[in-house]
């Protein structure tokens, strides 16, 4: 006989229960007849020995995921990324650099400043190995021009550089003695009459006449290094006129040094004395003649400065030094420009 259910044990069979057939909808699976878990209400926890009817459903939260944005990355990205942080470490070089000489500059000029007022404070004598020796030069009063006229210009005016007039009384312009000098006691200052005298040649008075001579002022005074300077100032018609003289008083003049100049033609520079040049500034040029005799030097200068010929005639102990005698030439220039 078939067997249709399970024996319990004491041989008599007990009929088997009917399977109930079971159907999955899209991977749900339920037994037809018994609605789904969600239709269930929740249910309370059963007691022990009770049969439980179905479990309440348990909802699961989907985890979510935050995408961080990513830089492109392609080919070029890491060669620019390259590019850039050596630009950025090249600038900061730059940077550096530039911050570096800058403060060095700076420091430099803080010390050079310092440096340049510390040595300005003392007097140049006072500092080791910037003291200049003696060389005889003289201590003048300040120097300054006298007034012209009104409406006058000066010499070197643009309305006067054909005439090159000295319009002021050339008295005033006339070199003070320096400081500790004495005058002579015969009266050697103001006007001289006979200006020719001063030249070897009496001859040439006519030529003084012929280019109009106008005044003669002179000057002299003695220092204490035993020397006695003398300074004339010849003035002429205009500056023509001054220049046409100079060529015709040294027109005959045969000079042994290779230099000519009036110096030479003057009463006291003997023949064949060597003439040297002088340069009194960028546009006056100047020439001297010196005669040494009897433990004596005499020096003869001239120069001219437009309608003015300057003689000026210095002469003490033969050791007496160069120096005094340009000192004494350059600053009379000085005041006829």
């Amino acid at each position: 006989m078939t067997d249709t259910g399970i024996s319990d044990g004491a041989g008599t069979p007990e009929p088997a229960e009917p399977v109930t057939p079971v159907t999955t909808v899209e991977g749900v699976t339920h037994v037809e007849g018994v609605a789904p878990a969600e239709d269930f209400a929740p249910v309370e926890p059963a007691t022990p020995g009770e049969p439980v009817a179905a479990f309440a459903p348990i909802e699961v939260a989907e985890p979510t995921v935050v995408v961080e944005p990513t830089a492109a990355v392609g080919p070029d990205a890491p060669v620019e990324s390259a590019e850039t942080a050596a630009r950025k470490a090249r600038n900061a070089r730059v940077r550096r650099n530039v911050l570096r000489w800058t403060g060095a500059v700076v420091l430099a000029l803080a010390v050079g400043g310092g440096t340049a007022f510390a040595i300005s404070v003392p007097h140049r004598t006072d500092m080791p190995g910037l003291s200049t020796p003696a060389d005889g030069r003289y201590a003048f009063p300040v120097l300054s021009l006298p007034t012209l006229p009104p409406g006058q210009p000066a010499p070197s005016a643009s309305a006067n550089t054909t005439a090159e007039q000295h319009l002021a009384d050339i008295r005033t312009l006339l070199l003070p003695k320096p400081d500790g000098a004495t005058t002579p006691s015969v009266r050697t200052s103001g006007w001289m009459q006979d200006a020719y005298t001063l030249f070897t040649n009496q001859q040439d008075k006519v030529l003084f006449a012929e280019y109009g001579l106008r005044h003669t002022a002179t000057t002299a005074w003695t220092t204490t290094d035993g020397a006695t300077t003398k300074i004339y100032l010849l003035q002429f018609a205009d500056g023509p006129a001054a220049a046409d003289l100079l060529g015709n008083l040294t027109r005959d003049v045969v000079s042994t040094s290779g230099t000519t100049g009036l110096s030479s033609t003057l009463s006291g520079a003997t023949s064949g004395a060597a003439t040297h040049s002088m340069e009194l500034s960028a546009q006056v040029a100047a020439d001297y003649t010196a005669v040494t005799a009897n433990g004596k030097i005499t020096r003869y200068g001239t120069f001219s400065m437009g309608d003015i010929v300057a003689v000026v005639i210095q002469s003490g102990p033969a050791k007496l030094p160069l120096a005094p005698f340009a000192q004494v030439m350059t600053l009379q220039a000085e005041l006829l420009r």
